[in-house]
């Protein structure tokens, strides 16, 4: 199964900023947020072992972006498995669970007007 977004980040580095990651290197540690943008071919994997699999190895926050449906959802680690955190569509206000200050209008990912 592959598994590599096209990009990453995490907060984890030293002194708190955001770092940005080839996504032709192998990385050694989770990221603090995986996205993963869904297709009708991929929608099953992405939502059953893939996310499993993030949240085995400790990805704080998982969110689905499904632009035939113009939602993300948003889910936050819990316990070892992921909890819904929220679903935004529309004029909907994204707001990571994980990541403070960072939120958005989700219209503006899909080109609502």
């Amino acid at each position: 199964m592959n598994t590599t977004p096209s990009n990453r980040t995490s907060s984890s580095s030293p002194g708190g900023g955001a770092i940005w990651f080839d996504p032709n290197i192998p990385i050694r540690h989770a990221p603090d947020l995986a996205v993963e943008v869904i297709s009708p071919s991929t929608a099953e994997t992405d939502r059953g072992r893939k996310m499993q699999m993030f949240a085995r190895y400790g990805v704080k926050e998982y969110w689905i972006v499904d632009p035939v449906a113009a939602q993300i959802e948003l889910r936050a680690l819990d316990g070892g498995t992921y909890r819904l955190h929220q679903v935004a569509s529309r004029e909907a206000e994204v707001r990571s669970a994980t990541f403070a200050g960072l939120s958005f209008s989700a219209a503006k990912i899909f080109q609502l007007r």
